[in-house]
């Protein structure tokens, strides 16, 4: 099966006392237009603060134009979420896979 888009990596940075408890952040995707895509990751560098999520190529085929981002989390067994940031993603330029050999 042949894919037309990448997978995507996405890292964030927020203050890294809201890691301490070193649990499962949930990184929530929304684009102007289409459903949101969630990501688990446990990939936190603990002394920056930098999330590090990888979508798959199905889920990031769903993120063009606009896309909100916003990470959450538990600290002390309170949930927390960070604010919600845009970016833009744009398609892949080259609609066909180029292989890994």
């Amino acid at each position: 099966m042949a894919y037309t888009y990448t997978d995507l990596t996405i890292k964030m940075k927020i203050d890294p006392r809201w890691l301490a408890d070193e649990g499962t952040i949930y990184v929530g995707l929304q684009p102007a237009n289409g459903a949101a895509v969630e990501v688990e990751t446990t990939d936190v560098d603990l002394s920056t603060g930098i999330i590090t999520a990888y979508l798959t190529q199905e889920q990031s085929s769903k993120l063009v134009g606009r896309v909100w981002i916003q990470c959450n989390g538990f600290l002390n067994g309170a949930r927390w979420a960070s604010e919600a940031v845009p970016v833009s993603i744009r398609r892949n330029t080259i609609e066909r896979v180029i292989t890994n050999g």
